[in-house]
C-alpha cells in the first residue's frame, strides 16, 4: 500500500513541472468502466468453525461531471456503481455453498487539480470524499491520478488509477483501475 501511494506521489511530482492552460469555466462530462481490488478488514477471508466467508470487490461503472473554478482546479461529482461478491464455502457437504453478488451505489464529491494540461494530453490529481454503500452507508475518500489523451473534437480517452479508503467498520481499501471517455463541453 505504501509503495502504491509513493509511486503516485512521484508521478505527480514529475508531472507538476509541465505547463497548464486555464481550466476556469470549462465543463467536463465523462464515464468509465473499471475493476476494483479489495483489501483490508472489510475484504478479508474469515474462517469460521464450519465455513469460510469471503467478500471481494469487482467491476465498477461510473459517471463524472466537473466544472472549472480556477486556472488549475475543477470540482465535480461522481456516481459510481460498484459490484461486490460474497462466497461462503461450507465444510459439510450437506450444506450448499453460497455465492451472491450485488451492486452498490456511491456518491462522491471530487476535485481535479491540473499537473500538466494541454489540448492533446492532460494529467490531473483526482481526490475527494464520498458516501460509499458497502454493508451500510459510510464515509470514505479517494485519491489518484487521471491521465487523458485527445481522440477527436473535444473527446478524450482516459485512464484513472486510484485508491478508495472506506471508513466504515470494518474498514478497507479498494484499488480501482478505470478507463473511460471524457467530453469537454467548453468554456462558459
Amino acid at each position: 500500500m505504501k509503495n502504491t501511494i509513493g509511486a503516485m506521489l512521484m508521478v505527480l511530482a514529475l508531472a507538476a513541472t509541465g505547463t497548464a492552460q486555464d481550466l476556469n469555466g470549462q465543463m467536463l462530462a465523462g464515464g468509465y468502466l473499471g475493476y476494483s481490488f479489495g483489501m483490508g478488514d472489510q475484504f478479508d477471508e474469515y474462517n469460521h468453525p464450519n465455513f469460510k466467508d469471503e467478500i471481494n470487490a469487482g467491476f465498477s461503472l461510473g459517471g463524472q461531471f466537473f466544472y472549472g473554478l480556477a486556472e488549475k482546479l475543477m470540482v465535480g461529482s461522481e456516481l459510481m456503481l460498484q459490484s461486490y461478491s460474497r462466497k461462503i464455502d461450507y465444510e459439510d457437504d450437506a450444506d450448499p455453498n453460497f455465492n451472491d453478488s450485488e451492486l452498490k451505489f456511491s456518491i462522491l464529491a471530487n476535485a481535479l487539480y491540473s499537473l500538466n494540461y494541454t489540448e492533446e494530453t492532460a494529467l490531473f490529481f483526482i481526490g475527494g470524499i464520498g458516501v460509499y454503500d458497502r454493508n451500510d452507508l459510510g464515509l470514505g475518500f479517494n485519491a489518484g491520478i487521471l491521465y487523458r489523451m485527445n481522440i477527436g473534437d473535444n473527446l478524450y480517452v482516459y485512464g484513472m488509477p486510484r485508491v478508495h479508503f472506506l471508513l466504515a467498520d470494518p474498514g478497507g481499501q479498494m484499488i480501482q483501475i478505470s478507463f473511460g471517455l471524457q467530453y469537454s463541453i467548453g468554456n462558459y
